[in-house]
């Protein structure tokens, strides 16, 4: 199996060094595959140089001082991912300061500072989907966090109802919502929404074995993929020349990739992205997709792009939680 070969995985991270990257795929590339921990001076080094980035300034100097980015659906989300893909620790004041805002929104001390999205009942936003983004965004933040685990739970026990009797059942999981929430809304959360599945596999045991299998075999068949992320059968293998489609792809499978089950579907997945390489044995995306988290300066030079998708890939091969 050629991913678990980690002489060919330290083969490859040597040939990105060896591209010369800029400061942040340098530092991920230091901390993720050359073993830097915290402490050690080249560590420091180069994480300094990432807090010393134009980007990352520019995002500390954007905060507010409640800690938020703009709107919190859409945008703070954003930024905390792309925080998190430059390898910012979740205890830097930055991140600190936006877990700090989204505990108080899902304690009810306050709430998303943007317009309430129109659906059939504003309850909607403010009671179901807040509250599910709120602790899906902490638990990228602070998996352990009991706010986290408490919210985790509710949404579990949906799923629970859902498959109560072997197969999906979408009634049963509107009834259990009502239930909770005693909203009448046209508009349910399924489990396989991208926040729930985040909140879902945030910690180990929240699913029960056999519930957890069925939820990711869901979602990986799922013809219309995840919500947000990818619009087609997450199942069907995707070539890289196939750009927008390949990046939103390996993004699902990142994703439901963090319940444990993956382990046994992996390796077709893992073979395919393998054989993606360029003749040098690297991968180039050619172009930077919709939402990629980019992370070398800027892609007008080629070298910069197959370092952030080689590294892209890399962490999907590694297993590194997708979000």
């Amino acid at each position: 199996m050629h991913w678990l070969d980690e002489s060919n995985m330290q083969n490859i991270v040597e040939q990105l060094m060896a591209l010369d990257p800029d400061s942040i795929p340098r530092f991920v590339l230091l901390k993720e595959w050359k073993g830097l921990k915290c402490g050690d001076p080249q560590y420091e080094a180069a994480y300094a140089q990432v807090l010393q980035h134009p980007l990352f300034q520019k995002i500390a100097e954007e905060q507010t001082a409640d800690g938020y980015w703009g709107a919190y659906h859409g945008d703070t989300e954003a930024v905390i991912r792309q925080l998190l893909w430059m390898g910012v620790d979740p205890k830097h004041p930055v991140l600190q300061k936006v877990a700090r805002f989204t505990e108080r929104v899902l304690q009810g001390e306050d709430i998303w500072h943007q317009r309430c999205e129109k659906h059939d009942t504003e309850r909607w936003w403010l009671e179901m989907f807040m509250p599910l983004v709120s602790a899906a965004m902490l638990s990228l933040l602070d998996p352990h966090h009991p706010l986290v685990r408490q919210h985790a739970e509710v949404w579990r026990e949906f799923v629970l109802a859902a498959f109560a009797h072997g197969e999906y059942d979408p009634l049963a999981e509107t009834a259990a919502q009502y239930g909770y929430f005693k909203i009448k809304t046209k508009r349910t959360i399924p489990f396989y929404n991208y926040y729930c599945v985040l909140l879902l596999s945030s910690q180990k045991g929240i699913l029960p074995p056999d519930i957890e299998r069925k939820v990711f075999e869901y979602c990986l068949h799922r013809e219309a993929g995840m919500y947000y992320i990818y619009d087609k059968n997450p199942s069907c293998l995707v070539p890289i020349s196939d750009t927008k489609n390949f990046y939103h792809w390996l993004r699902n499978l990142s994703i439901i990739a963090r319940f444990s089950v993956w382990d046994e579907y992996k390796d077709s997945y893992y073979d395919w992205v393998w054989q993606q390489r360029t003749l040098d044995g690297l991968w180039d995306l050619g172009n930077k997709p919709r939402g990629f988290l980019q992370l070398s300066d800027s892609w007008r030079q080629r070298k910069n792009r197959i370092i952030d998708s080689s590294v892209y890939v890399l962490r999907f091969l590694a297993n590194y939680a997708g979000y």
